[in-house]
């Protein structure tokens, strides 16, 4: 009985001293700076401004940092405390690391120095900032000391003209914090897009339409914009993706998927474990064509770093793309969810304005010829867009046709309008095949029956055909 009692009390006590432990390691990270930076970082991404200064100036105390100091300026800014905010950005550049592109810290300097009235310093960083952001402010303030000095020494000034001159300064001042203080961008080469060479996966999106393109290979990611006739590149980033190389197949693979993505959800640091960073996008894998090809898993995030972890790491996720916590940052003032697609390619592909014209004249007429079909109730030939392999849901092609036909035979009309439609050449697969995806916002009216809904149809080139595997909704 004694022999129990202590190996029982020897337990409990291996139990408390494990618990202890566990409680004060925990402490430890809570208290960290790295923890109190991350927490910063996502109260700032939230204009919780207030709440970010008080984690971030206690990770400023713990440890000196330049990117503690930066995000302490940044918030500073925010707060209007330009003081402060001449100090911490001021300090960063002092301890800013080798390598490190010292413009957007030296920009924001300047910036704090303007609004604190010390127009000659902030002139002078500016003059040494090799940015487009550094030219524009730089005019801003010249254009304002101009109007000051017009309206201080014209004093017969015609009051017409006065009350404009007062009207511009005063449009200007209530506009000039509209400039986006964080921008950690690293030196990453962006291409060069040109009628030669473009982002060859996005065949259609409408103007001003914003993707995500990751190469795994490279462990690059482009923030794109459609622009007119032309893409841009507004930011590129590292990005770590799944350990083991290759698409995504099972659950616990530890690979990144290949395919095309929707965030479908936000979340903040406080609302998940340390170790996802400042930010976290869930994407909707598996989507309907990983279903389609009988793929497995789940909780594929876009999502930032534990701070007190050894920084990022390339391939070094379970699945997920990895950005560092600034990254994720800038990753996520571009985030519509639902609708900002998310492109996760081997590597990525280029081509030429005529080959994409080409395929994107195939794949419309291919989807209005399916549309019409569909319209026109004659089953055959409906059903002749469709391939042999197809499969959505609980439908295979030969239990969807019935049902299509059973459904359509109470049918007096069809109408159906595709609006908005975006096309995609899905990135390159294990198996081969050249696949597609076309989204819209599809209108459907019948004689008994309406609805509205956004669609996903996805497509394989089947001897210089275009048919539908699979196809779904949000």
């Amino acid at each position: 009985m004694t022999r129990i009692r202590n190996r029982c009390l020897s337990s409990l006590s291996g139990s408390l001293l494990l618990f202890l432990f566990s409680a004060v390691y925990a402490g430890a990270q809570v208290n960290s700076p790295g923890y109190l930076y991350q927490q910063a970082l996502a109260q700032f991404g939230e204009s919780n401004y207030t709440s970010a200064r008080e984690f971030i100036h206690g990770a400023v105390q713990r440890e000196e940092s330049f990117k503690y100091f930066y995000l302490a300026g940044l918030v500073d800014l925010r707060l209007e405390n330009y003081t402060s905010a001449i100090r911490n950005l001021a300090r960063s550049l002092e301890i800013i690391p080798e390598g490190t592109n010292p413009h957007n810290a030296k920009y924001n300097l300047a910036f704090a120095y303007w609004k604190n009235g010390q127009h000659e310093l902030a002139e002078t960083l500016l003059r040494d900032c090799e940015t487009k952001e550094a030219r524009k402010l730089l005019g801003y303030i010249s254009f304002e000391k101009g109007l000051q000095i017009i309206l201080s020494t014209h004093q017969t000034l015609p009051g017409t003209r006065k009350d404009l001159a007062y009207e511009l300064l005063t449009s200007f001042q209530a506009n000039s914090n509209d400039i986006n203080f964080i921008d950690d961008t690293p030196i990453i080469d962006p291409p060069v897009f040109s009628e030669h060479s473009l982002p060859g996966h996005v065949l259609q999106v409408a103007d001003g339409q914003i993707f995500i393109w990751t190469s795994k290979n490279q462990q690059v990611t482009y923030i794109i914009q459609r622009q007119g006739e032309g893409f841009t590149v507004l930011e590129a980033y590292h990005s770590s993706t799944g350990r083991i190389p290759g698409e995504k197949q099972r659950r616990g693979d530890e690979k990144t998927p290949t395919g095309i993505y929707f965030p479908v959800s936000k979340m903040t640091t406080n609302q998940m474990p340390q170790r996802y960073g400042a930010y976290a996008f869930p994407v909707n894998y598996p989507n309907h064509l990983d279903k389609h090809l009988g793929r497995t898993g789940s909780g594929i995030w876009l999502h930032g770093i534990n701070e007190n972890d050894n920084g990022q790491i390339p391939y070094n996720s379970e699945g997920c793309v990895v950005f560092s916590n600034e990254g994720i940052f800038g990753v996520s003032r571009h985030i519509v969810l639902r609708e900002t697609p998310v492109i996760l390619a081997e590597d990525f592909l280029f081509l030429s304005h005529d080959e994409m014209t080409a395929k994107r004249e195939e794949l419309l007429h291919t989807l209005y010829r399916w549309r019409d079909d569909w319209a026109s109730l004659d089953h055959d030939a409906y059903m002749s867009h469709y391939a042999d392999t197809f499969s959505a849901g609980r439908f295979n092609r030969n239990t969807w046709s019935s049902d299509k036909a059973r459904i359509n035979r109470r049918k007096t009309f069809i109408e159906i309008e595709m609006e908005d439609i975006s096309l995609f050449l899905y990135p390159e697969l294990e198996n081969g095949k050249e696949v597609a995806l076309a989204t819209f916002n599809q209108v459907y009216r019948s004689s008994n029956f309406n609805s509205d809904s956004f669609k996903f149809i996805y497509l394989v080139k089947e001897n210089g055909h275009w048919k539908i595997i699979t196809e779904g909704s949000f």
